[in-house]
């Protein structure tokens, strides 16, 4: 089980995690993350261009709360590959609906 140490959680992230409190025999308290299920689309569009959108099962394309990815596929002559994050992040706070003009870095 791996562990790290939560600060500054907001809502929205806390939404993502079931929190466990465990202390260990130190006496120190510890939290296991358990992500829940994720619902995953993928579109490609343009040829070549992949885009990879994760959200909590039941999240509708319209809310902000995907993960994207943008992934370009080159071919030529050898297979080679690009993947950027939406906004520069892995944050579930995109909008799948607008993938395609999204900032990726």
């Amino acid at each position: 089980m791996s562990t790290r140490q939560i600060t500054n959680i907001n809502d929205k992230e806390r939404e993502k995690f079931e929190l466990l409190p465990n202390t260990n025999q130190r006496g120190q308290t510890a939290i296991k993350t358990v992500c829940p299920p994720l619902a995953t689309r993928v579109d490609e569009s343009p040829k070549g261009t992949f885009y990879v959108g994760k959200a909590s099962i039941g999240s509708v394309s319209s809310a902000d709360e995907w993960q994207i990815q943008r992934i370009v596929v080159v071919s030529n002559p050898t297979f080679s590959s690009t993947k950027l994050w939406a906004d520069g992040n892995q944050e579930f706070d995109n909008i799948w609906d607008d993938r395609t003009s999204l900032s990726y870095s």
